[in-house]
C-alpha cells in the first residue's frame, strides 16, 4: 500500500464519508510531486514508536503525523494507523483501520460523528469499528465491522473535539454535504491544473440533522402517531403540538429561509422547541431510541453509560501512548459542550442549508445515501424523508413517485428503502440513532450493498 493513495484521503479528511481510489496508483498525477519531497512507498514500515512526520514544502503550513499501531491495538489482525493532520495551529486527530478484505483494492470510507461536536471514537468503539469497548476496559473483536467491506479512516473534527486540538483559537464545524461541496469543487480545479482529484464517489449520511425545520416538527409524529412506537404522549400535548405546527413552520419560512434574520430564526427554533421538544424531556425517554427509557444522565451519557466507559478506555496512560495522543490534549469526553455551545452561539445548525449542497452534488453524479433508525427521535425518519422528497434536483419527481419498499436481509425484512437516480432513502426497522450499534448486521448489510453498487 503506498502512502500516496492514503494522502488522496487524507488531503479529504474534512470531506464526506466515502471517498474510494485504488490504493496502489500507476497515475501520471504522481510524478508532479517528484523530486520535492519523499514519499512513504509503504505505510506498514512506518514506526510503532513514534510519529513518521509527513511535509511538503509547497504547503508548509500543513503536515501529517502518522504512527502504526501496535499489537495491542483494537484489532490486531489488521494494520491500523492514527497521527494527526495539522492545518497551521489546527490538528485533528484520525484513526485508520485498513479492511479485512482486500485494502488494496477495497473503498476507503470516511466517518465523522455529529452532535455537533461530538467524538468519532463513539462511531469507533460504539457502533462500526473493528472493536468494541467492554466494561472492564477490555476490547472485544467486531464481526460486523464496516472495515469487513472496506478501509475506514475516522476523524475527531472540529478542533476541541475528542483528541483534535488547537494552539489557539477555534473552528466551528460543517455538515457533511458542506465538506462533500468542496470536495467536488477543488476537483475541479485540480484538474484543471493537472493534479489528481479525490476520487469522490459517494456521501452517506445517518441519522443526521438535514433540515433543522422539517426535523422539528416531525417531533410531533414521532410522539403522536404510530411512525415509530405506538403514540406516547398525552393526548392534549398531541393536540397542543399539531396545533403549533404551522405557525413554527410560518415562523421558520420568515426568519431563517426567505430573509435571514440571526435573532427571530433563533426565536423561531426556540418557539418550536419549547412546543416540541420541551413535552418529550418529560417523558424519561432515550432521545436516540424512543422505545427506551433513558440510562444514567443525559447531558453526561447521551443516555448510553457505553460512551463513559469509551472516555474511560481512551484516558488510560497505556492507550493514550499507543495512539500516540499529543500530550497537550487533556481528558477524553465523547462529546465537546464547548464545540455544542460554538454551533448554536454563530446559529450555525439553522443557517446552513444541506438541502442545497445535497442537490447539486446529486446534478454532479455523487451518490447520496440518507439512513435513518426508525426509533430515533432527535434526527427521526419522518424528517430526513420529508428532506428527500423535497430536494429540487432533476431527479425530484422520479424520486418521489417511488414507492417505499421493503429491503430485505435472509429473507426477512430489515427496513424500507426508495431510490432512483443517485439518491437512496433507507430506514433500518428497530435501531435507534446509532443504527451500527442497534442492528451491527444490518448495517454492515447496508454499507456493503451501497459500496459495491447493488440495489437495497
Amino acid at each position: 500500500m503506498t502512502f500516496h493513495a492514503l494522502l488522496v484521503v487524507l488531503v479529504g479528511a474534512t470531506s464526506v464519508i466515502a471517498s474510494q481510489f485504488p490504493l496502489n496508483s500507476n497515475s501520471n498525477f504522481a510524478t508532479y510531486d517528484t523530486g520535492l519531497f519523499n514519499q512513504v512507498d509503504d505505510i506498514r514500515t512506518l514506526s510503532t514508536n513514534g510519529y513518521t512526520t509527513l511535509t511538503h514544502p509547497i504547503h508548509p503550513q500543513y503536515s501529517v503525523r502518522i504512527k502504526q499501531n501496535g499489537a495491542e491495538s483494537c484489532d490486531n489482525s489488521v494494520k491500523s494507523y492514527t497521527g494527526y493532520i495539522d492545518i497551521e495551529a489546527r490538528h485533528l486527530f484520525f484513526s485508520f483501520f485498513e479492511s479485512r478484505n482486500d485494502p488494496s483494492k477495497d473503498d476507503v470510507v470516511l466517518w465523522t460523528n455529529g452532535g455537533p461536536g461530538c467524538s468519532s471514537s463513539l462511531g469507533l468503539y460504539m457502533e462500526l469499528g473493528p472493536c468494541r469497548i467492554q466494561s472492564d476496559n477490555s476490547t472485544v473483536y467486531n464481526p460486523y465491522a464496516w472495515n469487513e467491506k472496506v478501509n475506514i479512516f475516522f476523524i475527531d473534527q472540529p478542533v476541541g473535539v475528542g483528541f483534535s486540538y488547537a494552539e489557539y483559537g477555534e473552528a466551528v464545524g460543517r455538515y457533511i454535504p458542506t465538506f462533500g461541496a468542496r470536495i467536488a469543487d477543488d476537483n475541479k480545479r485540480a484538474v484543471l491544473k493537472g493534479l489528481e482529484p479525490i476520487n469522490l464517489v459517494s456521501l452517506i449520511i445517518g441519522n443526521g440533522m438535514t433540515d433543522t425545520a422539517r426535523m422539528a416538527t416531525s417531533y410531533y409524529d414521532i410522539q403522536c402517531t404510530s411512525a415509530s412506537v405506538p403514540a406516547f404522549q398525552d393526548i392534549a400535548d398531541c393536540v397542543r403540538m399539531k396545533r403549533a405546527i404551522p405557525r413554527c413552520e410560518a415562523l421558520i419560512q420568515a426568519s431563517c429561509v426567505d430573509i435571514y434574520d440571526e435573532m427571530n430564526c433563533r426565536a423561531a427554533f426556540a418557539f418550536c422547541g419549547a412546543e416540541f421538544e420541551a413535552p418529550f424531556q418529560k417523558t424519561g425517554r432515550n432521545t436516540y431510541d424512543v422505545s427506551k427509557d433513558c440510562e444514567g444522565d443525559r447531558q453526561e451519557t447521551l443516555c448510553y453509560p457505553i460512551t463513559k466507559t469509551i472516555s474511560n478506555y481512551l484516558n488510560r496512560p497505556e492507550v493514550r501512548t499507543e495512539l500516540g495522543v499529543d500530550p497537550i490534549v487533556g481528558n477524553h469526553s465523547s462529546c465537546s459542550t464547548k464545540v455544542q455551545s460554538a454551533f448554536v452561539t454563530t446559529n450555525d445548525l439553522f443557517a446552513e442549508h444541506a438541502e442545497f449542497y445535497v442537490a447539486e452534488l446529486l446534478e454532479r453524479n455523487i451518490k447520496v445515501l440518507i439512513y435513518v433508525g426508525t426509533y430515533d427521535m432527535i434526527c427521526n425518519w419522518i424528517g430526513n424523508e420529508r428532506f428527500t422528497l423535497n430536494l429540487e434536483w432533476t431527479g425530484r419527481e422520479q424520486f418521489a413517485s417511488q414507492k417505499l419498499r421493503n429491503w430485505i436481509i435472509d429473507g426477512h425484512p430489515a427496513g424500507k428503502t426508495r431510490g432512483y437516480g443517485g439518491l437512496t432513502f433507507a430506514t433500518v426497522e428497530g435501531a435507534g440513532h446509532m443504527v451500527p450499534y442497534d442492528k451491527p448486521a444490518e448495517a454492515l448489510t447496508l454499507i456493503s450493498r451501497w459500496v459495491d453498487d447493488e440495489e437495497l
